[in-house]
């Protein structure tokens, strides 16, 4: 009878051991780039890709972007209200980088945090930015504090 009690109890943990989520994933994204075809095609088609495959291997994928550089356009809601006002591919593509992020947020639970040294310096309000960007003090401070809690860095430039 003892037998069969630990023979089912070890299958029972082999069991729980081979369901069990694999540990979290862990990444800060350094997002700096102007060039839209890097925005669509390289981070948010190639970039959920690789979300979805941690995903599909059972990983829950915890993201952080920081916004910063060139990259401040593509996260601007009031392009009217912006030095952007005249770009004609931005106001053209707006949905669709919007749609992207938002598909990002809402699949894979990406955060977005956006330099506020780089909105002073380029005169950018953060009420012209789409509400799901939240303003940090410095890119730099928040990519060393987020590595140093274990976050991988992923640089897209």
């Amino acid at each position: 009878m003892k037998m069969l009690i630990r023979l089912i109890s070890v299958s029972l943990l082999l069991s729980a051991f081979a369901f069990a989520q694999q540990p979290t994933q862990k990444v800060v994204v350094d997002l700096t780039t102007g060039d839209a075809k890097t925005i669509t095609s390289h981070f948010i088609k190639g970039f959920a890709n690789t979300l979805g495959h941690f995903q599909k291997n059972g990983s829950d994928v915890d993201t952080v972007v920081v916004i910063h550089g060139d990259a401040y356009r593509f996260f601007v809601q009031k392009l009217e209200q912006s030095p952007y006002s005249n770009d004609q591919e931005l106001k053209k593509r707006q949905q669709e980088f919007l749609a992207g992020f938002t598909m990002l947020m809402k699949k894979y639970h990406v955060r977005f945090e956006v330099c506020s040294e780089g909105m002073k310096a380029r005169k950018l309000d953060k009420d012209i930015f789409y509400s799901f960007v939240y303003p940090v003090p410095s890119a730099q401070i928040s990519l060393i504090e987020w590595q140093n809690r274990g976050y991988a860095y992923l640089p897209f430039r």
